[in-house]
């Protein structure tokens, strides 16, 4: 997808020019997922999208959700290490059926279907299946 790896440049520019908040918190974090929500909602309107800075919000579709980690790796990255991650993923009622991840540090993103051995924590589990309507 192409928005990880855009997600992915803006977080390498924000590492470059000094990472901006603290205590694990990142302005940044909250700009690269308001681009990678705005891309997703834009393209998939009717399903639902829950994100680690944004929030949650159902479509219409109950049986699609995307989930969304813009930077896994936040309080490693104010500290100078590099190695976050952009993560995305697909669920399909409940089951990840597609993920990606992204690195502004070596430019590539990575797509491709979920296999069995993924787990989604039963927490994220609920949290998807109480936004969704009956």
């Amino acid at each position: 997808m192409e928005v990880a790896r855009e997600a992915g440049e803006m977080i390498r520019r924000e590492f470059h020019a000094g990472p901006r908040g603290s205590a694990g918190h990142a302005p940044i974090d909250h700009e690269a997922e308001e681009l990678i929500r705005a891309r997703l909602t834009a393209a998939f309107p009717d399903w639902g999208y829950r994100g680690e800075e944004t929030g949650a919000k159902a479509g219409s579709d109950p049986d699609h959700w995307w989930v969304v980690d813009p930077q896994d790796g936040t309080a490693a990255f104010q500290l100078g290490f590099r190695g976050s991650t952009v993560s995305i993923g697909l669920l399909q009622r409940g089951r990840p059926v597609l993920g990606t991840g992204g690195s502004g540090f070596c430019l590539k993103a990575f797509l491709g279907p979920v296999t069995d051995d993924i787990v989604v924590s039963p927490a994220l589990r609920q949290e998807v299946a109480a936004l969704t309507p009956a």
